[in-house]
């Protein structure tokens, strides 16, 4: 993985982030923790792809595909979900 995976995973996980806060708060930390790699995951994919939906072509061409890039973000995010799971529970 290199800086240009990252970018996008920073990007896309922005609107991941804000949907699992706004989960947390309003129904419980766990469904909140859950949430980062499930259905936050692909609330996150879909606004990226509503705001930034032409940079795919720029991933592309460094040699992410869509499909990688999604996938490597999801590998990451539950891992980030099971170290909070651990820390919480």
């Amino acid at each position: 993985m290199n800086r240009a995976f990252f970018k996008f995973y920073f990007d896309s996980t922005r609107y991941n982030i804000a949907f699992s806060i706004l989960v947390l708060l309003i129904v419980n930390p766990l469904a909140g923790i859950i949430s980062l790699p499930t259905y936050g995951l692909a609330i996150g994919l879909l606004c990226y792809r509503q705001f930034h939906g032409n940079q795919y072509y720029f991933y592309y061409n460094l040699g992410f595909s869509k499909r990688k890039l999604i996938l490597n973000s999801m590998i990451i995010n539950l891992i980030i979900a099971f170290l909070f799971l651990l820390i919480i529970y």
